[in-house]
């Protein structure tokens, strides 16, 4: 088995993390560091929204920049990291089923910005595992292939829910962010069975030393 330092299950994870940090906090660090600037002999900042004129009493400062901020990305964030509804749906049952949990102080787009990527993790996870087995760099076992092929099947149903059940004008306004997260994710998804096709009609490809065949044997990862 690969080490962990040259597998993409181990580096993209890390990068969808490092992709979240740079569109939410950043600009959220930005914008709050802007207040701070502005402020007035009061405490408040002024912020304009066109010709809207606010001023922000200090101690909303992190509230407002951080619902200014995933105005605009919760959407984008949510549809990349869309698995992430499964754990969001596991962490629901036991509270809030059938609405999903979300802390009182948060919108639940707002908190899924937060919440998303972290719960997908696993998922990107499996996703560098497939990956790892399309570029013949580890043999995938048999329960991940499975694993990737059931959760394509009900991206690939959802994506075909939305496009026949849905007009034109609905999946290019409100919805689009579910399409495209469904579509992209039924791709990601493909990447599990192409990695057994690959390791079915090259096994000789697969780059994985005979020594350590046997430990890779007994760990089905």
């Amino acid at each position: 088995m690969n080490s962990p330092r040259n597998s993409l299950s181990f580096f993209l994870p890390v990068l969808v993390l490092m992709y979240w940090a740079a569109s939410l906090l950043v600009p959220t660090g930005l914008m709050y560091l802007r207040l701070l600037q502005r402020a007035n002999h009061t405490g408040g900042a002024d912020h304009s929204y066109g010709d809207l004129y606010l001023n922000i009493p200090r101690e909303q400062y992190l509230s407002f920049v951080f619902e200014h901020v995933t105005e605009t990305k919760a959407q984008s964030i949510t549809a990349v990291n869309m698995p992430g509804i499964l754990v969001e749906l596991l962490v629901s049952l036991p509270t809030t089923f059938p609405d999903s949990w979300h802390p009182k102080q948060f919108e639940l787009f707002n908190w899924r910005s937060i919440a998303f990527p972290f719960y997908c993790l696993p998922f990107w996870w499996l996703i560098g595992r497939g990956l790892d087995g399309v570029l013949g760099w580890r043999r995938l076992w048999l329960v991940t292939i499975l694993s990737g092929a059931l959760l394509q099947i009900a991206c690939l149903v959802g994506t075909l829910g939305i496009f026949f059940g849905t007009t034109a004008a609905d999946r290019s306004e409100d919805n689009f962010w579910i399409f495209a997260g469904l579509v992209f994710w039924t791709f990601l998804f493909g990447l599990l069975p192409a990695a057994w096709v690959r390791q079915r009609l090259f096994p000789a490809a697969v780059q994985i030393k005979p020594q350590k065949l046997a430990s890779e044997r007994s760990s089905p990862v």
